[in-house]
This record gives C-alpha cells, structure tokens and sequence, in this order.
C-alpha cells in the first residue's frame, strides 16, 4: 500500500472514529440529562416544600461530579482526535503536493478559524451562526490555559 493510500484510508478512519464518538457523547448526555432530571423531580415531588432530602442532594451532587468527570475526559479526548485528523490531513496535504498558496482553502474536518465561507458556500442565518469571542474554540483556548496550569500537556 502507498503512503497516500494509507493516509486516506486513515484520515477515514479517524474521522469516522470521531463520529462515532459524538454518537457515544449523545448517549452519555441523554442518560445523565435524565438521571438529573429523576433526581430533581424526586426533589419535587417526595419532600415537602420546608424539607431538604440530604440523600437526593448527595445523589444530585454524586451524579454531577460523575458528569463532569466523562465530560471533560470526552472533550479531551474530542480535542485529541480532531488534532490527530488535522494532522493526517497536513501529511495527506504534503503527499499530494498541495502545499502551495494556491492550495490554501483545502481545509480538515472541524476547521472553522481562517476559512472561506463564501468559497464553501457556507451562510450565515438567524440559526446558523457563530461568533470567535463565544465559540467552543475560544472556550477550547481557556481550557488549554487551564490545562498548562494543572500541568497537563496542551
């Protein structure tokens, strides 16, 4: 097998690993989304407005830290395939030969700073916009922050 076959097939595959992964993510969230919503509902419903149940705000605060915990390893790890895909994608780029000015708007999948909406044919709309300032990549560059702080790689 060449090396532009094999990058290919494995630009495929991790990209394909990714989706994946979000579809796992949906899973995990819709459980926790549900639990959470048991937990308060049994708030609601078993105690009485003047009485506070330690166990369910035990439990609450359990099942919270628990989210917490398979979020942040989930989007670590969303953070670490996106830069593997970006990288087969800059080898895949420089065996093609496209590495030229003229090649600039080939872009990888999950980029969307410095790039040519209007080449894509991409529109902006009351429900599909975006703007840097608020966008999970500036959240992305605080959590990177935070993990140079913690002592983790960034």
């Amino acid at each position: 097998m060449e090396l532009k076959e094999y990058l290919i097939k494995d630009y495929e595959l991790k990209v394909r690993f990714l989706t994946d992964h979000f579809t796992r993510m949906w899973t995990r969230f819709n459980f926790f989304l549900v639990t959470e919503t048991a937990i308060v509902s049994g708030r609601i419903i078993f105690t009485k407005s003047d009485q506070t149940s330690m166990a369910l705000l035990f439990t609450g605060l359990v099942v919270s830290i628990l989210w917490y915990l398979m979020s942040a390893e989930d989007k670590f790890l969303v953070d670490t395939y996106r830069a593997e895909i970006k990288e087969t994608f800059r080898q895949l780029k420089e065996e093609n030969g496209f590495e030229s000015e003229l090649d600039k708007p080939l872009y990888h999948v999950g980029q969307v700073q410095k790039i040519n909406l209007k080449r894509l044919g991409v529109k902006i709309s009351l429900f599909s916009w975006r703007v840097n300032a608020i966008s999970r990549h500036a959240l992305d560059r605080s959590s990177r922050c935070w993990r140079s702080f913690a002592g983790q790689a960034g």
